[in-house]
């Protein structure tokens, strides 16, 4: 997913971010919104989405996303500091977000979804969750 690199920096900076937890909540969640709304304008260019196809990928990204926010930040306020935790969450949000593409996507566009390097990242987690 081409976003991945952009949640994290999001979340990042929304922790580092002045003001009250809401405000940096609400920060992060317009950076997600604004991610979610860059990368439907891609995905629609690039693989030809209709509108229903296009409503059901921003809805799933911006839930997947929240979700993967939200499992984050209860680890983070655990005090959980290793890696590994918010690689296996994010793994589990972008596997969740990659099934919603394979049911949505026809053949011809699963097709340009899978060489524009959905199965490249999708080997990566088989292969960090030993499958």
């Amino acid at each position: 997913m081409t976003l991945s690199l952009f949640l994290t920096v999001c979340f990042a900076c929304a922790a580092q971010t002045s003001g009250s937890d809401e405000e940096r909540r609400q920060k992060t969640l317009d950076g997600i919104y604004e991610a979610v709304e860059k990368q439907v304008e891609i995905d629609t260019r690039t693989y030809g989405l209709a509108d229903w196809q296009v409503f059901k990928i921003d809805s799933t990204l911006v839930h997947d996303y929240i979700a993967m926010l939200d499992e984050s930040e209860a680890l983070s306020k655990k005090g959980v500091g290793k890696s590994d935790y918010y690689q296996k969450i994010q793994d589990k949000w972008f596997e969740s977000i990659y099934n919603s593409y394979m049911q949505v996507l026809d053949d011809e566009q699963r097709d340009k979804y899978l060489k524009a390097g959905a199965a490249r990242d999708k080997k990566k987690r088989d292969k960090r969750a030993g499958k």
